[in-house]
This record gives C-alpha cells, sequence and structure tokens, in this order.
C-alpha cells in the first residue's frame, strides 16, 4: 500500500471513530434559521419531520460544507456510511492487486506459455496441435499485457501481436485471432468487444494497474465455448482439457497458484456462474480417467461426451446470451442479470430493475410502487418475480455472503427491516421508507460501478467531519446495517487469510474500519444515535488532520464538476442482445437531507448528505459513459417519479 494513502485513510477513520464513541448533541439551526431553503421544503420539514433538496454540490464534501454554513450539525447517514464502505473495499481490492496479485497473475502466465509450449512439441495429432498452439498464443497474450519484455514464440507471434493490436485500439468489435468465431457471433456480434480493455476507475490510475486490467479482462472474457449451432468443432474444448491438463502437471504446484488468483478475484468479482477449471478437472477424470495424456484428446467421441457432459451444468448460449464455457478467470459478472431476463425487463413497458429487486430484497415502499403500476398484471413479470421471490426465500447465510456482491445486497435489505423503537416518528412513513429505497438503489449501482480510481477513500467523509471543537455528530440508527456490513469484512478476512494476502497491513486497515462500523452500531441506541464532546485526546487526530490540509478547503454552492471530484457515475445493469435493450443505473450529484428531533424548545435540526439515483433504458447506441453522463447532470436529468415522494426540488 502506497503510505499516502495509508496514512490519508487511517487518520479519516481515527478521526470519525473518535467522534462516534462520546456524549451528547447539540443542535443549533432551528427551522426558521436555515438560509437556502424554500417555503414548501421549510413547511415539510415542520409538518412531516424531514426534507431532502437537491444540494447544489458535487460531492458529498460539498454538501457538508454547505450544511455546516447553514449552521446545520451534520449526522452520518446510512448513504455516506455505504459509500465509505465501497471506496474502502475499492482501496483493498487496488492494494491486493498491485503489491500481490499481478505477480502472482505473472508467474502462472508465464508457467502457462512454458506448459503449453511443452503440449505443442509433445502433441502428434494435427487437431491437438494446433489447439496447444492456440494456447501457447493465449497465454502469451496475457504474458505481454503483464511483462513488456516479454517475447513470444515464433510459433504464436503473429497471432499474438494482432491480438495486442486489438487490445491496445480497444474500440474494434471483432473476431478475436486467437478464439475465433463463437456460438454467440450471428446473435450478439462479431466476437469481442474490445472496449472492454479500456481501463477505467482505479486501474486507469497507473500503467501497472492498466496492465494488470487488460490481463484480467483477456483471461475473463475469452471463453473457451462449448460447440453449438453454427459452431460445430470442438477446438475451444480441447483448448480448454489442455489448459485444464496442463495445470494438473507437476503435482498441481499450477493449479494451487491457480486457486490463489482465482478465489478472491471470485469474490470481488462475483463470476457468471459458468463451469471452472475444478468443475472440467472433475468431469474430465469421469471421461479420459486420470491423469489421462493429451493424446486422448484426438478421439471425438470422448470429446463430445465429455462436452455433453459439461453442457448439462452450463446453460445454452441462446438462453443466456453468453458464452458459456470454461474461462480462465471469473469474468467481472453479477448473476442477478439473469433474474432480469426472467422479469422480462427487456421490454418496452417493464417495471424498473431496481424497484424489482428491492421489492424482493424487501422494501415496502418499492412493492407499492410496482403495485400502483401494475406491475404484477404482466404475467411474465407475474410469475418470474414469484420465482426469485422463492428462490431468496431458500436462500442460507451462505448463499447471501458467498461473494461480494451477494453480501452487499445483504447488507443493504437491512435498510428495509424494522428498527423496534429506534426509528422516530418521521421514519415510520412511505416517505422515509422511499427514501430509504432511493439509499439502497443507489448503494447497489455503486457495487455495479468500476472501483473507484481518482477518489482517496474517504473522500466522502471529508465533510462529515465536524471542525469546531466541541460539536458532536450523530449517526442513523440502523445497527444491522453496520453489523452486516462488518460481517462482510470479517468474511474478507477470512478469504484473504486463506489466500495468504492478509498481512499486517491490511488486516490492521481493517481492524480499524471495523471497529469504526462497531462504533456506529452502538450509537444507535437512540431515535438518533448521538456520539459527542471531543476531549483532548480524541480531537489530537482531527487537528492533524485538518491542519494537513485534508478536510480544510471546500467551499459552498455548484463547483466545477470533474471526474475526479465529482461522486456521480454510471454503471451497466443489463443488456439485451436480441432486442439491443440496455439498462443502465447512476449516481449524481448528492442531496440534502434535513431532520427535525424535538419540539419547541428542544427542537434539533440535523443535516445530512444522501446519494441522488437515476434508472435509464436506452438501445445499446445511446448507453452514456461516466463522462457522458458527468455532462448530462448539467442539465437536469430527471429522477424516477417515485424519488419525488421524499424530495423536493
Amino acid at each position: 500500500m502506497r503510505p499516502s494513502r495509508m496514512a490519508a485513510f487511517a487518520i479519516t477513520v481515527v478521526c470519525l471513530f473518535a467522534l462516534v464513541v462520546g456524549g451528547a448533541a447539540i443542535g443549533h439551526a432551528g427551522i426558521a434559521d436555515i438560509p437556502g431553503l424554500s417555503d414548501s421544503s421549510l413547511e415539510a420539514l415542520s409538518g412531516r419531520g424531514f426534507v431532502a433538496v437537491s444540494g447544489g454540490a458535487s460531492n458529498p464534501a460539498q454538501g457538508y460544507s454547505i450544511l455546516r454554513k447553514q449552521g446545520v450539525d451534520p449526522f452520518i447517514t446510512a448513504d455516506i456510511v455505504l459509500r465509505a464502505t465501497r471506496l474502502f473495499l475499492d482501496e483493498i481490492l487496488l492494494t491486493l492487486e498491485e503489491e500481490e496479485l499481478y505477480e502472482r497473475l505473472e508467474e502462472l502466465s508465464r508457467e502457462m506459455v512454458r506448459l503449453s509450449g511443452d503440449q505443442y512439441l509433445r502433441a502428434t495429432d494435427s487437431t491437438v496441435r494446433e489447439a496447444a498452439r492456440l494456447n501457447l498464443a493465449f497465454f502469451s497474450v496475457g504474458l505481454s499485457l503483464l511483462d513488456p519484455e516479454f517475447f513470444p514464440s515464433e510459433t504464436a507471434l503473429g497471432l499474438v501481436e494482432r491480438e495486442l493490436a486489438l487490445i491496445e485500439e480497444g474500440t474494434v468489435v471483432g473476431f478475436s485471432p486467437i478464439m475465433g468465431a463463437t456460438p454467440l457471433d450471428g446473435v450478439a456480434g462479431p466476437g469481442e468487444d474490445y472496449s472492454h480493455y479500456i481501463s477505467q476507475g482505479h486501474y486507469a490510475s497507473s500503467e501497472r494497474l492498466r496492465r494488470f486490467h487488460r490481463a484480467v479482462t483477456w483471461y475473463s472474457r475469452m471463453a473457451f465455448a462449448l460447440p453449438e449451432g453454427r459452431v460445430e468443432d470442438y477446438r475451444l474444448t480441447i483448448q480448454a482439457l489442455l489448459v485444464v491438463r496442463a495445470l494438473e502437471e507437476e503435482a498441481g504446484d499450477w493449479l494451487e497458484l491457480w486457486s490463489l488468483v482465482y478465489d478472491p478475484l471470485l469474490f470481488f468479482h462475483g463470476g457468471a456462474g459458468d463451469p471452472t477449471v475444478l468443475d472440467y478437472m472433475e468431469i474430465a477424470g469421469d471421461v479420459f480417467g486420470e491423469e489421462f495424456g493429451i493424446e486422448l484428446l484426438s478421439d471425438q467421441e470422448l470429446v463430445m461426451r465429455f462436452a455433453e457432459r459439461v453442457g448439462e451444468i452450463a446453460p445454452p448460449h441462446f438462453e443466456t446470451h453468453e458464452l458459456r464455457g470454461l474461462r480462465f478467470l471469473c469474468p467481472r459478472d453479477f448473476h442477478y442479470k439473469q433474474g432480469f431476463r426472467r422479469l422480462g425487463s427487456a421490454s418496452d413497458d417493464a417495471p424498473s430493475v431496481a424497484l424489482s429487486l428491492m421489492a424482493l430484497l424487501g422494501s415496502r415502499a418499492a412493492r407499492s410502487v410496482l403495485d400502483e403500476q401494475d406491475a404484477f398484471d404482466r404475467e411474465i413479470y407475474r410469475l418470474g418475480y414469484r420465482e426469485l421471490e422463492l428462490e431468496l426465500e431458500k436462500a442460507t447465510y451462505g448463499d447471501w455472503t458467498r461473494d461480494l456482491y451477494w453480501s452487499w445486497l445483504h447488507a443493504i435489505s437491512a435498510l428495509f427491516e424494522p428498527s423496534g423503537n429506534q426509528l422516530p416518528d418521521f421514519a415510520r412513513t412511505r416517505a422515509w421508507e422511499t427514501r430509504m429505497l432511493s439509499t439502497a438503489a443507489a448503494a447497489w449501482a455503486d457495487m455495479r460501478r468500476a472501483p473507484a480510481g481518482h477518489l482517496d477513500p474517504a473522500f466522502s467523509l471529508r465533510g462529515a467531519l465536524p471542525e469546531v471543537e466541541g460539536h458532536c455528530l450523530t449517526v442513523e440508527p440502523y445497527p444491522e446495517l453496520y453489523v452486516r456490513l462488518r460481517d462482510l469484512l470479517d468474511n474478507l478476512r477470512d478469504k484473504l487469510w486463506k489466500s495468504y494476502l492478509l498481512d499486517d497491513s491490511i488486516a490492521a486497515r481493517m481492524d480499524t474500519y471495523r471497529d469504526f462500523l462497531v462504533s456506529l452500531e452502538g450509537a444507535c441506541t437512540t431515535p438518533i444515535g448521538y456520539a459527542g464532546q471531543l476531549g483532548a485526546e480524541s480531537d489530537a487526530p482531527l487537528k492533524q488532520a485538518s491542519g494537513s490540509g485534508f478536510i480544510g478547503g471546500v467551499e459552498s454552492g455548484r463547483q466545477r464538476r470533474s471526474p475526479t471530484e465529482s461522486a456521480a457515475f454510471i454503471a451497466l445493469v443489463y443488456r439485451d442482445f436480441g432486442t439491443g435493450t440496455v439498462i443502465e443505473v447512476a449516481v449524481g450529484d448528492p442531496d440534502l437531507i434535513y431532520i427535525r428531533v424535538g419540539q419547541g424548545e428542544d427542537e434539533l435540526i440535523f443535516g445530512g448528505v444522501i446519494s441522488s439515483f437515476y434508472e435509464f433504458k436506452t438501445t445499446g447506441e445511446e448507453a452514456l459513459t461516466t463522462d457522458e453522463w458527468l455532462r448530462e447532470l448539467d442539465g437536469s436529468p430527471p429522477r424516477p417519479e417515485w424519488v419525488m415522494v421524499f424530495l423536493e426540488e
């Protein structure tokens, strides 16, 4: 971990932890004293107990700066905790990729080049020999992306150079020179979309990370697809079997190294449910025998039998519009898009995917909106929703925590669960439930984006830290959310330990952040969880951070929006190649929320920053990139109608 990033993050978490563990709350501004709020917003705050407004800020820090200038004491919203946790996880992933996984993948690629070359020299059958040559080229591409000094052998040089040129250009949609035609080329376009190799997020922050991203993309997108339809040859299947056989050689040392790369990436990326190396290995042992020789791969009958067996655990290509078969590494893909397909989400009149998922996770507000839209009058939607509902009802704790994506869904679903007597009256209204629906939808969108690149891990929390000594901080009372986020970290810690990735630095950072989440949980003992007065010792880290310029320097009002300062992003959720439909979700500029606690002389007003959520259904040609989305925000794009239940614009 680079010292500057690590130090900055540690300072912020210590500061925030110090603020969360103290005594009593102080409120300054009353309703009549808040500048900048419209009459309708003030009326809603007075009558309903809370109001959310468009904040005029490009990021949470600016939002909290505006609140401070209004004389409103801040509170930590669930939105801020979720965003901070996501950024923290991004930083952990970046550290692992830079310091450990890069070297592991480079070593694995180098050995697979050597083993594939050996198979090419040993093969006597022309079909098997050609498959080994293509594998030599396949792994030479991966190694070339990681090691610029590597020079491929003459046997595969031409193929490797052509493939690297397409990856470098990053604009072509066409056949891979190495992988060739696939069963989906007539449905989803001619082969690979090389725009996926353009690095985004933190992968664009250094040449090393760009190389790692391209290599992982190559290994995870290129599938040794099962034959189907007009693709009748079994070349890719033979290539996959050669890969499996190579990993088994030399006492399985390279299989273990593959696992040490694959397993942590599987947790962070989610995978697509493809059959894995271990699945292929087990079926190959049944069909060809244990420790089979590569000469058996010339037996077409055995290869066909193997492909049929794998096909039993891999849905047909035409049903999923995805290549099914072995991928050397897991793709960054989320299983639930298959659920959206079952809901008929590609049709023009289909309900919102965000509302559908949040309703399945337990949001009463989302279910109410769907009922009002007569969503369940559509038979395909009603039947698909019920199937998914039954599957989630049967899900075990292990199912919910199997990877980062499902752990995240499990955490945000806590926003929809009752919190006993800890919630004030205004938090029991339809308007507040809809606000938490928006919070959860934005957090879900956050998990769909590429890992953040330019923001430091605590950027969204800078402005949440009061700069005046003696102030306090409050937290939204959703203890189960903080418990599940803590459990997510514990689960990740165990997985890193098993993969030999938990060094002292990462362990210390995870412990510190876990303590922060525990302190948030402990603060949830009153209608608004109070934290308090800063003593001399707890104030020291705050002064240190403020003195370094880490917290200060944010002006109120709209700032010039840029990718390095904005919290906004847009992410793909679902693409249907049959209809050309693309569904994207986005987070825009943050909103401000004000809450009223008590009445009369005891009345206190607190303010916080919440995420704004958007959803778009369009065609592939009209889909937006994040840079285009930042420009769109200047035109105030429309929110989903249901957001207006709680938002005053």
